[in-house]
């Protein structure tokens, strides 16, 4: 999939990278998202997740979006 990078390929290991260096910014002793968990999130498995503002940073997209489809994708400047 393409992210918020501006089209550039940015594959599943990249974002749950990018996830958990936000979550241990927040707290270090926060769980860490998991290969299988992004997986399960990507293909609508789980619906809600904890990590949903955090997968919405690291792609560089609004989180009411990604969470609910609700709004504008990228906010416009």
């Amino acid at each position: 999939y393409e992210s918020g990078r501006r089209r550039a390929s940015y594959v599943q290991k990249d974002l749950v990278e990018d996830v958990n260096r936000l979550v241990q910014t927040d707290d270090e002793t926060a769980p860490l998202l998991s290969q299988a968990m992004a997986s399960a999130i990507m293909r609508g498995k789980v619906t809600r997740s904890t990590f949903t503002p955090y997968i919405a940073k690291a792609c560089h997209v609004d989180a009411v979006w990604l969470a609910r489809g609700v709004g504008q994708m990228i906010e416009k400047a």
